[in-house]
């Protein structure tokens, strides 16, 4: 009788080892899905905050004067060319 339990035994931990790279490679999956799934949301949250931001008069002007700073630091802008973009129609 105890011959028939080790037996038994054995059979039942070949099977789950036999069966743990194919359990380990679903949780992956399933993790990776996940994780994906969470990317896609935090995206469209992003785009939803941004479609809401984007016609505020204060984040208009925002967005010209970083873009002639950022272009003065390359030297792309001279500060009257700066000036002049931001003068005319800030809000537009």
């Amino acid at each position: 009788m105890r011959w028939c339990v080790s037996a038994v035994i054995d059979a039942m931990f070949g099977i789950l080892l036999l069966k743990l790279p194919v359990l380990d490679s679903a949780f992956r999956n399933y993790q990776k899905r996940c994780q994906q799934q969470n990317a896609v949301r935090i995206i469209q949250r992003n785009c939803s905050s941004y479609l809401k931001l984007r016609n505020w008069q204060w984040w208009r002007l925002f967005t010209k004067v970083l873009s002639c700073r950022q272009a003065d630091a390359v030297g792309g802008l001279t500060l009257p060319e700066c000036q002049r973009l931001t003068n005319s129609a800030p809000f537009s």
